[in-house]
Order: C-alpha cells, then sequence, then structure tokens
C-alpha cells in the first residue's frame, strides 16, 4: 500500500474517531495496524467492546465485500459494524441485520407493542 493510500485511510479513520467523540465516546481511537489480522479493528472504543468497527473511505463501497474484510477480521463475539465516508455525503454505518436486531435488544430504547386489527 502506497503513502497517499495510507494517509487517506488514517484520516478516513480518524473522522471516525472524531465522530464518536463527538457522540460521547470519548475514549474511541485507532488502532494500530497489523495487516488486517484477526481482532483488528480500524476503531476501537472501551465504551463500545462488543463492536468491531471498519472504516471506508472510497466513493463506490462495495458493503457485502466491506462487510466480509469485517467478519473475516473480527472475534467471533463481537458485532462487525462498516463505516463508509464519502465525499460531501454524511457518513453511514452497515451492520447486518441479525446484528441489528441484537443491538436493539440490548438498547434502552422503548419497545411499544401495537396490535393492528387489519394484520392477518
Amino acid at each position: 500500500m502506497g503513502k497517499f493510500s495510507r494517509d487517506k485511510g488514517k484520516r478516513t479513520e480518524l473522522k471516525g474517531v472524531h465522530a464518536f467523540h463527538d457522540a460521547g465516546f470519548n475514549t474511541a481511537r485507532r488502532t494500530q495496524q497489523y495487516c488486517g489480522t484477526e481482532g483488528t479493528s480500524d476503531i476501537t472504543c472501551p465504551e463500545l467492546p462488543d463492536l468491531h468497527i471498519e472504516v471506508k473511505g472510497v466513493e463506490r463501497l462495495n458493503a457485502e465485500e466491506a462487510m466480509c474484510q469485517a467478519e473475516r477480521d473480527s472475534e467471533p463475539e463481537k458485532i462487525e459494524v462498516v463505516v463508509s465516508y464519502k465525499n460531501c455525503k454524511k457518513p453511514m454505518a452497515f451492520v447486518r441485520l441479525d446484528n441489528f436486531l441484537e443491538i436493539l435488544r440490548r438498547s434502552d430504547l422503548p419497545v411499544s407493542v401495537s396490535v393492528d386489527e387489519n394484520d392477518d
């Protein structure tokens, strides 16, 4: 990997770290990079120990490929999250649906159950 590509990756990861800081996760930081060894995410945050966070800064992200990389690099018990940055766009985060539902189950979001009599 060339210096320009490494520097771009570093800048993009730092954007991710700053976003976590802005959200109140002040212990978030870039990890040391070891070429994708198991358990090495791009961002680590002791306040969110169950997440494996990969950061991508490409205009045409292949979300499935990025998620597969995160799953290969992640420890088995972690939930993989891919954060994508594009120029002039709001960043996005991707998770598998089963992991998203697990995050919701663990959250303190209120749950309301309504029964619609028209549903069959």
